[in-house]
């Protein structure tokens, strides 16, 4: 026999989850379209010091077959703001994009990660996991741009904190311990606190990763 569950929506003011037709045994075929989100919603899965305001879309097709799962996952967060709670008070972090992409296949996953901000500058990765064997071995890139350092200030108790992180990388291995080889560098860093001994001016830092261990090297001036 089959067990299948027709064509529905639930609809909350200009939010939406709508189903397809589902087939939900055996060999489940589901499909859905979710349509202005809230993240919100979320907030009960979500550590009491992090909130996240977006309106999601996402679009989900996955059939599951006797090899493994087979079809695709989209996320659109599109603009929002994540807040951490700091002692008393709460920093946000604004996103312009955020996207997730899925396409699942019983022998490979391929996941593609894209966030995009003022602060938080455009940050990307690429990763390809084989879900068949017991390590889950992934292999994949990942890629930052233009990270304005300014918002550490809130988090670290620094008066003043500034300066870009850029690079990329690459990452191999197994899914819970891959190794990592690339860089990110600082340029244009500067540290000032009452607490430091001196002023930290025109810092320039370069983190190399080297599979399972790095190197860090750099220079500042001080006045």
């Amino acid at each position: 026999g089959e067990l299948k569950l027709g064509e529905h929506c639930w609809r909350w003011q200009e939010s939406s989850v709508c189903a397809d037709d589902q087939q939900l045994w055996p060999n489940p075929v589901i499909g859905y379209r979710i349509r202005q989100f809230p993240a919100l919603a979320l907030e009960p899965l979500l550590p009491e010091t992090f909130r996240w305001s977006a309106l999601l879309n996402a679009d989900v097709e996955v059939a599951i077959t006797e090899a493994g799962p087979d079809g695709r996952v989209e996320i659109d967060a599109g603009e929002g703001f994540f807040e951490f709670r700091v002692l008393d008070d709460w920093e946000k972090l604004s996103h312009q994009a955020l996207t997730l992409e899925a396409l699942l296949k019983p022998e490979l996953a391929e996941v593609s990660v894209a966030l995009k901000g003022p602060e938080l500058g455009e940050f990307s990765t690429q990763l390809s996991v084989d879900p068949v064997s017991d390590e889950r071995p992934i292999d994949g890139t990942f890629s930052l741009k233009n990270l304005d350092l300014a918002f550490v200030s809130a988090f670290s108790g620094i008066e003043e904190v500034a300066g870009q992180v850029n690079g990329d990388g690459k990452l191999k291995g197994p899914l819970l311990k891959p190794a990592v080889t690339g860089e990110l560098a600082l340029t244009g860093g500067r540290f000032q606190d009452p607490d430091l001994p001196l002023p930290m001016e025109d810092v320039v830092l370069a983190l190399e990763f080297l599979g399972y261990t790095a190197d860090i090297s750099g220079r500042w001036q001080s006045n």
